[in-house]
């Protein structure tokens, strides 16, 4: 056991959670405990099986050929340079997504009137590294779309209200709701809208897909 070695996977594997969190949508704050804020990476899916199968396949091709007494067993060590080229690649990939979707969005403004800068997020999704889900907000609207590599990005005609500029029952809600503000906190592309039993639901764009939205939502009944 060399003690240096050893440290220094110490800190490779302590540093590389919050930096391969980083990569993803949820969002980390690294510079707690002096600031709060959110950073994002818009680069992953949170779990991504191209990086898994990756480490899989360079530790399984390393030990085989440990056990055979090939001198060249760290050679798979090489599968870290891939993954590190297929995260630059998807970071491109996003960033192009959300620069083609930005212009598209920007241009259903009126060109004379005094145009907002709408926030364009490109989600990476589970295992088609090459897609990304769009969403898209302004002061008062929002939206989806999509991006797929070769075809480029196209926005969905039809738009709603995310209510969080004109729904006082929201207000009234987080201010008597910790879980609600806790909720606001991290969300970052937070919507409010009411159900039938005139409670506010806040979601978040992020995660407004069907299988998974019931986890990344609050029900908050209005103070009466």
């Amino acid at each position: 056991m060399h003690a240096g070695w050893l440290l220094a996977l110490a800190y490779i594997g302590t540093l590389s959670h919050p930096a391969l969190d980083w990569l993803n949508n949820y969002g980390i704050r690294l510079l707690e405990p002096f600031s709060s804020q959110w950073f994002y990476g818009d680069t992953l899916f949170i779990i991504d099986i191209w990086i898994w199968i990756a480490l899989i396949f360079g530790v399984w091709l390393s030990r085989k050929r440990e056990k055979a007494g090939r001198a060249d067993w760290r050679t798979p060590a090489t599968a870290f340079a891939a993954i590190f080229l297929y995260i630059v690649a998807n970071g491109l990939l996003s960033s192009h997504a959300e620069s083609e979707a930005k212009k598209l969005v920007v241009a259903r403004y009126d060109q004379t009137a005094s145009m907002p800068d709408p926030l364009v997020v490109a989600n990476a999704v589970p295992i088609a590294f090459w897609r990304r889900e769009i969403a898209w907000r302004d002061d008062f609207e929002m939206g989806k779309g999509e991006y797929q590599l070769g075809r480029g990005a196209s926005i969905d005609s039809k738009t709603y209200r995310h209510n969080m500029d004109s729904l006082s029952a929201t207000a009234d809600a987080v201010a008597h709701d910790r879980d609600a503000r806790d909720f606001l906190f991290w969300a970052r592309m937070p919507f409010a809208e009411k159900d039938k039993a005139g409670n506010i639901v806040i979601r978040d764009q992020r995660f407004d897909n069907r299988v998974v939205r019931n986890n990344f939502e609050i029900v908050v009944a209005p103070k009466r």
